[in-house]
């Protein structure tokens, strides 16, 4: 549930530029949150794509390595 002008017109806030300037304040944050977020999920799916491609190597690897003990 994000922040509405009801709430705060329920809340007793009734000046239109107090409300405004609140609604901004709670835009500027959610937006700067969701900045964050994505650059940590970026990060996260590099982190997680070089992690499988490690894996795919070392099943490979290990495919071959097999592959000559058994020949």
């Amino acid at each position: 549930m994000g922040l509405k002008r009801s709430n705060l017109e329920e809340w007793g806030i009734t000046d239109e530029e107090v409300i405004d300037k609140i609604m901004d304040a709670n835009g500027d944050s959610i937006n700067e949150t969701n900045a964050t977020l994505d650059s940590e999920k970026t990060a996260l799916q590099t982190q997680l794509d070089q992690q499988t491609s490690e894996i795919e190597e070392l099943k490979k690897s290990t495919e071959t390595s097999a592959e000559k003990k058994s020949t």
